[in-house]
């Protein structure tokens, strides 16, 4: 995992042909191989209508189960290689703004082509979100009845099962979109999939184009911000492969903070509204939006009061739009439906099941749900403390990084923690410059995409008890791992005075190797 870089392009050729160096060729390559492993060798869901996907001529599609696994973390794992080593290209590169971005955004191209032909990856949601397309488009309210109310048929077979009862937890503009997309489609469940990949590839070239935009009004660099927020495996698999509706509330989301960033305070509130009516998540944007409303001095508690005002009017913005498209506000309360998912690797939900194990084996009569209750309103009450900090430091911190940060501790102590959860904030961390720590960033996207294994092969670990402690166990290793690859490949993220000390025991190790 060298990051000696030659230069992408030879200085004397900038603005003529493209001069392909080792580094580069490495990383798209290694790309690109990755992702077509991964897309040509995934199972698709069970219950999935058939429809054509991407293909190799001698390899299975898929074989057994053993080997899906061994192909996914094959290619992921290449994927992953791929990607930091375009990071490090972009990092060292001393080419102009333009043909970096350039040479990123082709790159890209080419990892999410496979992957945009291959069949839905590691997740069965937008199968669900068809469904409840399906809902809308025969004039019942998704956010009052789930896909049972279908009554048969194939969108209701393709769903998941676990979500056949719950109507959906997304806010009005997005089922107003996934009924446009089924009736455009034709009401076919096989066609509507790909309809929904579209948008979604869609929304992740907006977030590129926001990205860019932001790290310029920021002074950090716009090619490297592109590839670690937009090219890491995350967003490739799980947005661009497994069709996440998070993908458009990023791209919102982003777009929001840019129109902020050049002071288009009115665009960015509508913007950001519209991120709130896709996922619940985005209010945090809004509550920026306030708290940064005036430029200048200005005192804490005029502050909160436009942070509460801008908030409110978002939520008010949202239920005018669920009158508009004759939609209850229940998707808020549907929310709670998600909380029946045990088999995650939020920290939370593990803490209460291992408690609740430890507790049991002592002989306390406790019930599992509520010690994971207790765990979850704890984690809740901490994450909403901490992110009162972060909003009273936004002058210090900058917007961009205090919401990415916010993001961050909200969905990490969130109740349920899924992969695709985490692009919107990692990106708001590439923007602000994460540089420094780009090798341990790696080595989490890439445990990230590994965390959930393609559908219908399943991860093998069994209950959700089962579930907690390999999580906890892997958790452990990714941090251990990704801080040993911060140590190797890059400075360690520590405080100050421990970063000197770092720098001066570098020097010795390299003074002593030159001698």
């Amino acid at each position: 995992m060298s990051d000696t870089i030659t230069p992408i392009i030879a200085p004397e050729r900038v603005g003529a042909r493209l001069r392909w160096s080792a580094p580069l060729i490495q990383a798209l390559l290694c790309g690109f191989v990755g992702a077509l492993i991964v897309a040509t060798t995934a199972p698709v869901w069970r219950h999935a209508n058939s429809t054509w996907r991407l293909t190799l001529p001698g390899v299975a599609h898929p074989g057994g189960p053993l080997f899906s696994a061994v192909t996914f973390v094959l290619g992921v794992a290449l994927l992953g290689f791929g990607w930091f080593r375009l990071s490090g290209a972009m990092l060292h590169s001393e080419l102009p703004e333009a043909v970096r971005l350039r040479v990123s955004a082709q790159v890209l191209a080419v990892w999410a082509l496979p992957i945009v032909l291959g069949p839905p990856l590691l997740s069965n949601d937008v199968y669900s979100y068809a469904a409840q397309g399906e809902i809308a488009g025969r004039g019942l309210d998704p956010t009052v009845v789930g896909p049972w109310a279908l009554g048969g048929g194939k969108f209701l077979q393709a769903a998941d099962d676990v979500w056949h009862y719950n109507p959906s937890p997304y806010g009005p503009l997005w089922n107003k979109l996934s009924a446009a997309l089924v009736s455009i489609s034709g009401h076919d469940p096989a066609r509507a999939v790909w309809a929904f990949r579209l948008v979604i590839v869609a929304a992740v070239v907006l977030s590129g184009w926001a990205v860019v935009r932001i790290a310029r009004q920021l002074g950090a660099d716009p090619a490297l911000a592109l590839v670690l927020a937009v090219g890491n495996p995350v967003v490739l698999l799980h947005f661009v492969g497994g069709i996440h509706n998070d993908a458009l509330m990023m791209a919102l989301l982003l777009v929001g903070l840019a129109l902020l960033g050049d002071r288009h305070r009115l665009l960015a509130f509508l913007a950001l509204s519209g991120a709130l009516a896709i996922k619940l998540p985005a209010v945090v944007g809004l509550a920026y939006l306030g708290w940064v409303w005036v430029d200048g001095p200005s005192t804490w508690l005029s502050r909160t009061a436009r942070a509460a005002l801008s908030t409110i009017g978002g939520f008010v913005l949202v239920m005018a739009m669920s009158v508009q498209f004759h939609m209850s506000q229940g998707w808020v309360t549907a929310l709670r439906g998600t909380g029946k998912i045990k088999t995650t690797f939020a920290p939370s939900t593990m803490g209460g099941l291992l408690t609740s194990g430890v507790l049991h084996w002592f002989r306390f009569a406790v019930g599992e749900d509520t010690v994971v209750g207790l765990f979850r309103t704890a984690s809740l009450l901490v994450a909403a403390g901490v992110g009162w900090l972060l909003l009273s430091h936004t002058q210090r911190l900058g917007t961009e990084l205090a919401v990415g940060l916010t993001l961050l501790v909200a969905i990490g102590l969130g109740p349920v923690l899924w992969p695709w959860y985490l692009p919107p904030a990692l990106a708001l961390l590439a923007v602000h410059g994460t540089e420094r720590a780009r090798p341990a960033l790696s080595v989490w996207c890439v445990a990230l995409s590994l965390f959930v294994f393609p559908t219908s092969v399943g991860s093998g670990v069994g209950s959700a008890m089962h579930t907690a402690i390999v999580g906890a166990i892997a958790l452990s290793v990714v941090t251990a791992v990704a801080m040993l690859a911060q140590w190797i490949f890059g400075q360690p993220v520590v405080p100050a005075p421990m970063a000197r000390s770092w720098d001066r025991l570098q020097a010795r190790r390299l003074a002593i190797e030159s001698a």
